[in-house]
C-alpha cells in the first residue's frame, strides 16, 4: 500500500513547481503557518499540525486552480497580498478570468 506524501514534502514540491519561496507561501496561507513553523517542519524538528497542514493544502489547491485558470498567461506569485485577494475572490465566486486564444494561433511558431 503506497504511503501518502507528508504535507512538508507536498509543500516543498509545490514551492519548486511555482518558483515560490517559503516566506511568501506562509504570507499567502495566512497567520496559521509562520515561516518559523514551516522551517521547523522542513528540518524535521516539529511537523505541521493538522490545521496547518489543512490550510497549506487548501492554499496549494487554490493556487494551482488560479494558475490553471490563467493559462497560458504566466501568473506571478510574488505579491502575497494580491494573491490572497485573488484567492478570496475566487473562493467567493467573484473572480472572472477569460483568457482566449485560438488553438491554431497559439500553436503557430513565431
Amino acid at each position: 500500500m503506497p504511503t501518502a506524501l507528508s504535507v512538508e514534502t507536498e509543500i516543498t514540491t509545490f514551492l519548486a513547481r511555482h518558483n515560490l519561496d517559503a516566506a511568501r507561501f506562509c504570507a499567502i496561507v495566512g497567520p496559521i503557518i509562520s515561516s518559523t513553523k514551516l522551517s521547523q517542519a522542513f528540518n524535521d524538528f516539529k511537523p505541521l499540525e493538522a490545521p496547518q497542514a489543512e490550510a497549506a493544502r487548501k492554499t496549494m489547491n487554490a493556487i494551482d486552480r488560479l494558475v490553471e485558470l490563467c493559462e497560458p498567461l504566466p501568473l506571478s506569485l510574488r505579491n502575497p497580498t494580491v494573491i490572497r485577494k485573488l484567492l478570496k475572490a475566487m473562493e467567493d465566486n467573484l473572480l472572472t478570468i477569460d483568457v482566449r486564444i485560438h488553438k491554431d494561433d497559439w500553436e503557430r511558431e513565431i
